[in-house]
């Protein structure tokens, strides 16, 4: 069955483009990244999207395809049409980061995670987490 590209509005997507993401730490995470460093080769990035079916030429119907790959690996076209969560007030894009390795330096670390959008416009989040 050919789909029609109207039906991709029923399929909730961030119209944001996210051009890049970095993390850091600021900690010493370990001896090869010092605080302020780019964790990156250290991160998975977990989610979905609706590019990939965008790209294959909108055939049958729409479909999300799930994502996971280490985030010092990912493309600019990987984040196009990542998936939301959408309610009534807020949109939520669903992306799920994971440390392939926890830092060896016990403490408090405050996470840092950059978003820089296509637009140049950046984005920033940050979480304080103790490690024992």
């Amino acid at each position: 069955m050919e789909s029609n590209p109207t039906m991709i509005l029923a399929y909730p997507c961030a119209y944001e483009i996210i051009h890049a993401i970095e993390i850091k730490s600021s900690a010493d995470w370990d001896a090869e990244h010092s605080a302020g460093d780019s964790l990156n080769d250290l991160f998975t990035i977990d989610f979905e999207s609706l590019y990939p079916y965008i790209k294959q030429g909108w055939i049958d119907y729409p479909t999300f395809t799930h994502i996971s790959k280490p985030l010092s690996q990912l493309e600019e076209e990987d984040l196009m049409l990542l998936k939301i969560n959408s309610t009534l007030y807020v949109n939520n894009a669903d992306i799920l980061l994971i440390s392939e390795k926890l830092p060896t330096t016990a403490g408090t670390h405050t996470i840092f995670v950059t978003l820089t959008l296509d637009t140049g416009e950046q984005i920033e989040y940050s979480t304080d987490y103790t490690f024992e």
